[in-house]
């Protein structure tokens, strides 16, 4: 029963039932009603994903795509991570205004210059030695 958090689908319109547990609300699909031997009505179910307060959809579970089809989906953003190039920029545009990425490729080459480049803004962004 894995929940993808990346991905909402909206709530099924007729079969489903919600219960509380803890702090979430769970949906669960009702895949058979009947009475049991005392004559109460009962049912079985299976857990389809949990109800999301905030949008009112649904965040599924793998059980969900064994019930309905992957038709109404609803990629939510992710991040894979923060890059931040502000002092790459600042450190590339100073050494080029100085003149030290001229006379870095005059000495020692466009390729050696570009590694010698790479290590000083990452001396400067990280604040260490390598």
């Amino acid at each position: 029963m894995a929940l993808s958090k990346k991905l909402k689908v909206q709530l099924p319109k007729n079969g489903i039932i919600t219960r509380r547990s803890g702090a979430y609300r769970y949906v669960y699909k009702v895949t058979k009603c009947y009475r049991n031997d005392n004559g109460k009505p009962t049912n079985e179910r299976v857990s389809i994903g949990r109800f999301d307060e905030e949008s009112g959809m649904l965040i599924p579970n793998d059980s969900y795509w064994q019930f309905y089809e992957k038709s109404a989906i609803e990629l939510l953003p992710s991040f894979d991570s923060v890059r931040s190039i502000g002092a790459t920029f600042l450190v590339t545009k100073l050494l080029e205004m100085l003149g030290v990425t001229k006379m870095l490729n005059k000495v020692f080459g466009s390729v050696r210059a570009a590694l010698m480049l790479t290590v000083v803004i990452y001396m400067t962004c990280k604040g260490n030695v390598m």
